[in-house]
């Protein structure tokens, strides 16, 4: 499968707006994958986030920053918002914040150098309060956007948090849950979920976040990983929204086909499905509020859209619509209904009035 051609349909399908790039020093400005996927968002007309990977070893190295300065001036004319590294916080990348405050400093200083009209987006850190605290208090001055990584339930309350702390855009630009059961170590294994849970749970997440302060969220990835980080079956061997085909594990015994793990290459699982769904209800959003519990108010082309569950027990809907509503599942089907039969459940919908 040809990654780069298929990602470019599958955006153009779903109705993408955003693709991320990555250059890892000390590679050359034009090495032949980056400049390929960067053709092919160009040619799509998609607006470009990049992301600049200069290790720990060579942040004080004034080559590095060489560098940085030749990647941004050849790439500045279709790349406006530049990362200074990727979360940020690890044992092994950037422990220590005023390490990595380090970097961020001399690095803004020469993207603004290469290109004054561009965005500096501070690197996305772990969960770690802590952490984050500090970068934001010490990098805030050096940065144009924040960016957050969500993969886990427990990572929203930790968003919220973050998201009160800065006062400036905030970037997603990994978002992803699973379907299928991730087995490895740390957080990246996980219970088993069916495709449904991680297209609802999708949704879901886009809505809070969105509500939360997040202006642009990217999922991780459109197409499965295989041995991710070394670890066969780990978390992002799973979170993808398109099979890949390749599940014989030696981990799990697994078999392609087997329809709780992997239908085969290139099939799209109901995430497909719900993305699109959440794209063209929601994708061109002005204002969103959240209004009650599981239940959210976007302004879309001045039209209100309503995004609402309940993951309690089946619960009834605002008492302030009434009479006829369209409403569209998760899969993107369309129907309509008398708001005052329509009971909520676990599975998010999209209600509109107009």
């Amino acid at each position: 499968m040809d990654l780069i051609a298929e990602s470019s349909r599958m955006a153009n399908d779903l109705g993408i707006g955003w693709i991320r790039l990555s250059f890892w020093y000390p590679k050359n400005k034009l090495d032949s994958y980056s400049r390929k996927k960067y053709d092919q968002a160009v040619a799509d007309g998609l607006d470009i986030f990049a992301t600049i990977y200069i290790d720990e070893k060579d942040h004080l190295n004034e080559n590095a920053y060489v560098w940085l300065e030749t990647i941004v001036s050849e790439y500045s004319s279709k790349i406006k918002y530049w990362q200074v590294h990727n979360e940020v916080g690890k044992p092994n990348r950037y422990a220590q914040a005023d390490t990595y405050i380090e970097l961020l400093a001399r690095s803004s200083s020469t993207i603004k150098k290469a290109c004054p009209d561009c965005s500096v987006v501070m690197g996305s850190t772990l969960p770690n309060k802590n952490y984050y605290t500090l970068v934001i208090d010490k990098g805030d001055s050096y940065v144009d956007a924040y960016d957050f990584h969500i993969f886990f339930a427990e990572d929203m309350p930790s968003f919220k948090d973050f998201s009160s702390r800065v006062h400036k855009p905030i970037f997603i630009t990994e978002m992803a849950t699973h379907s299928g059961q991730p087995q490895g170590s740390r957080r990246m294994s996980a219970p088993y979920h069916s495709e449904r849970e991680q297209a609802q749970t999708l949704i879901k997440w886009y809505t809070q976040a969105f509500s939360s302060g997040a202006g642009y969220i990217f999922w991780s990835q459109f197409v499965e990983w295989f041995g991710f980080m070394g670890q066969i079956d780990g978390l992002f061997d799973f979170t993808g929204i398109v099979y890949n085909g390749m599940c014989d594990s030696p981990a799990t015994d697994n078999v392609c086909r087997d329809s709780n793990i992997d239908k085969g290459a290139g099939v799209k699982k109901e995430a497909y499905y719900s993305l699109k769904a959440l794209i063209s209800k929601i994708g061109n959003f002005s204002a969103v509020e959240q209004i009650a519990e599981w239940r959210y108010k976007f302004t879309v082309d001045g039209k209100s859209v309503y995004v609402v569950w309940c993951d309690s027990s089946s619960g009834r809907l605002l008492s302030e619509l009434r009479g006829p509503i369209k409403v569209t599942d998760y899969l993107g089907k369309e129907a309509t209904v008398q708001a005052d039969s329509l009971r909520l459940s676990e599975s998010p919908v999209f209600i509109e009035t107009d």
